[in-house]
């Protein structure tokens, strides 16, 4: 068999449910029949949709573009945001948005994503930037939307052409480039926090939860139905950024305090149940004073308490400067090298679990299965430390 053969023989497009698939599937079959080997053509039910006529205006340009198949019809008509990424910040602000994502097409998750953040439409990108007559294939959502009672309009504009787009949107794309430094972290820190979240309010029904530092974390709507109350707190106008993105309803809460202020605690019904605390991305902006002190405040105000608290290294501490806050009056400051050195400082409690972000990485790039088992990078690498009450039970 000449693999290289089949390859360029079927080197066209031949999406699932048209002629050309077809035509793809009796010249395999024919292949395989060349062999001796018995094949059939089998039919399988897949959604389509056919495509009468799309048109995207930008400044009154009209603009060439291809719709996706099954995304609804209709007329969508805001704002463009260039969103680079796919991390919950980067998803929130698309709220109201036409999001044009720096990707030649997306997936289920992505697309279900934008569509709870409430994008108006989503184009994403064809083609090649540097080989222009070189194009990508018409595009579907197929899975993604079929039963879905809302649907986002959906195209695709030649890379070329959304290059010329963003340079004319009014945003400073420098800042972009320096969070690209923290993204994979921000990631991991995500996959970790979500697994280890969820598995504990499977273990323990009807728990309170307080997300310490919340900015636009969207944790409370995945955990949706796995808690009795969740609490976002961070400071009042990084709150009020908040509530322009994310309604909070039901059993979500924001409280505008900071948590080194006693009086947060007011605004939560607390009744003696079960406590989840959440402290993700802050111990490091904090002096020691202010650890010890949000603690402490935890301590004297719920009778049982779990705190999943990331940490970071004293050596990323001293020698790390985080480009994406420059500009900022943070920086990191406050570091422990592991937990048993976290609980000398805060001896209410005792330290249960630790989880380097080195298991995130893992998810997001396969050298992590062989570096990650190296002891100075999990070390240096940020960690999720679980912390209990004493006497708790």
């Amino acid at each position: 068999m000449d693999l290289q053969q089949i390859f360029n023989d079927t080197d066209f497009v031949h999406t699932s449910g048209t002629k050309e698939e077809l035509q793809v599937a009796g010249y395999l079959k024919m292949q395989c029949e060349n062999m001796g080997v018995p094949a059939q053509i089998e039919g399988f039910r897949v959604a389509m949709g056919d495509i009468e006529e799309v048109h995207l205006y930008a400044d009154g340009e009209e603009i060439t573009c291809k719709a996706f198949s099954c995304c609804g019809s209709g007329v969508a008509e805001g704002e463009l945001y260039y969103m680079p990424g796919t991390d919950p910040v980067s998803i929130a602000g698309a709220k109201d948005k036409i999001v044009l994502m720096d990707t030649q097409g997306f997936g289920f998750f992505t697309y279900r994503d934008l569509m709870k953040a409430g994008a108006k439409a989503i184009l994403c990108q064809y083609g090649n930037l540097y080989y222009p007559q070189q194009d990508i294939d018409q595009r579907d959502l197929r899975e993604a939307v079929v039963g879905e009672e809302k649907k986002v309009l959906c195209a695709m504009i030649h890379s070329a052409k959304a290059v010329e787009l963003v340079k004319n949107l009014d945003y400073d794309f420098s800042k972009a480039d320096k969070d690209k430094a923290m993204n994979y972290g921000v990631i991991a820190r995500t996959i970790v926090l979500d697994r280890m979240v969820e598995q504990y309010l499977e273990k323990n029904a009807n728990t309170i939860v307080i997300n310490i530092a919340c900015g636009l974390d969207t944790r409370c709507y995945r955990m949706k139905g796995k808690y009795l109350r969740w609490y976002n707190v961070d400071l009042p106008e990084t709150m009020k950024i908040r509530s322009q993105f994310l309604t909070e309803t039901d059993s979500v809460y924001q409280i505008a305090k900071s948590a080194m202020d006693d009086f947060y605690i007011d605004d939560i019904d607390y009744h003696g149940e079960n406590v989840l605390v959440i402290i993700e991305g802050l111990t490091m902006y904090l002096c020691e004073k202010d650890i010890r002190k949000m603690f402490s405040i935890i301590e004297k105000s719920f009778q049982k308490v779990t705190v999943m608290v990331e940490t970071m290294s004293p050596f990323v501490v001293k020698h790390v400067k985080e480009k994406s806050i420059e500009g900022s009056n943070a920086k990191f400051i406050w570091g422990v090298k592991n937990g048993k050195e976290l609980q000398r400082i805060i001896p209410a409690f005792s330290v249960r679990q630790e989880v380097s972000l080195v298991e995130g990485m893992k998810e997001l790039m396969s050298i992590y299965h062989v570096i990650g088992r190296i002891p100075a990078v999990r070390n240096i690498s940020n960690k999720i430390i679980v912390l209990e009450k004493r006497g708790r039970y």
